[in-house]
């Protein structure tokens, strides 16, 4: 899907945070049967639209407080209150977690705010950015992966959703 704006990259993200807690995810119905927490890897270059994708879409999950780029401390932990009170929402989750894992030099990093325990709750919606940093730790299967690339314009993003 080409984005020809910050808007159109925002209104994509809170059309998809729709979609998941409808339980509707691309074409078919998205049932939420895999253990563990639900995934969205976020790939592209620095200034692909990672973060601007990710704050619109914790927005639309009820988050009301300062969404910013975790780069420098790896991670940010966000209740999902409003989300749990949602009638409207098929999926509930109680937390979410924003990786940005651009900064890290090893997987080790990760092991001491508790990866593996976060990914593995089936409580929690976790997106990271930079995710190839922690292949190893990740599932085979089970996540979206989104893949942020520049367009040939400077506001344009080509973003393309896949289900794996």
């Amino acid at each position: 899907m080409l984005s020809k704006s910050r808007s159109k990259t925002q209104k994509l993200a809170k059309e998809f945070a729709k979609e998941l807690l409808k339980g509707e995810m691309g074409k078919s119905k998205y049932i939420h049967i895999h253990r563990g927490a639900e995934i969205i890897l976020l790939k592209g270059e620095l200034g692909s639209a990672k973060t601007t994708f990710t704050q619109s879409f914790l927005k639309t999950l009820g988050v009301d407080r300062n969404i910013s780029s975790p780069t420098f401390v790896i991670a940010r932990r966000y209740f999902l209150t409003k989300l749990q009170k949602n009638k409207k929402a098929r999926i509930k989750f109680k937390n979410a977690y924003h990786f940005d894992l651009y900064r890290i030099k090893s997987v080790r990093e990760l092991e001491v705010i508790d990866f593996k325990k976060i990914i593995k709750d089936s409580d929690n919606l976790v997106l990271i950015e930079w995710p190839e940093k922690a292949k190893r730790l990740l599932p085979k299967k089970d996540f979206t992966e989104i893949i942020f690339k520049h367009g040939k314009n400077k506001n344009e993003r080509n973003i393309n959703i896949k289900y794996k």
